[in-house]
């Protein structure tokens, strides 16, 4: 058996081994799926539906970058954001009629 990655709707799959065996597996999108060498294997792969999974072994790890990190500065704020702040600040204060 070979493992495949799947590109597809979810769908289920009934296959026969070489062996004669009846094999069931679900297939999920992106995800890795060990299938028999049969006919409807060779299909999915001809409509690019699987794809062979290269070997664990023979592939180089890719370094995860460092996140990035961006500090916002006053110039980012929004104008609308400081006009409303600087007319809150001069509106002028009501007075309640209990006083």
């Amino acid at each position: 058996m070979s493992t495949y990655i799947y590109s597809g709707p979810t769908t289920g799959l009934t296959l026969r081994a070489s062996d004669g065996a009846h094999v069931e597996r679900m297939l999920f999108h992106g995800a890795p799926v060990e299938l028999p060498d049969c006919a409807e294997v060779r299909t999915l792969v001809a409509l690019k539906r699987l794809s062979l999974q290269p070997d664990a072994v023979n592939v180089a790890p890719v370094p995860a970058a460092a996140p990035t990190v961006v500090q916002p500065s006053a110039s980012d704020a929004p104008a609308d954001a400081a006009a409303a702040a600087s007319a809150t600040a001069t509106a002028p204060a009501t007075k309640s009629k209990g006083a």
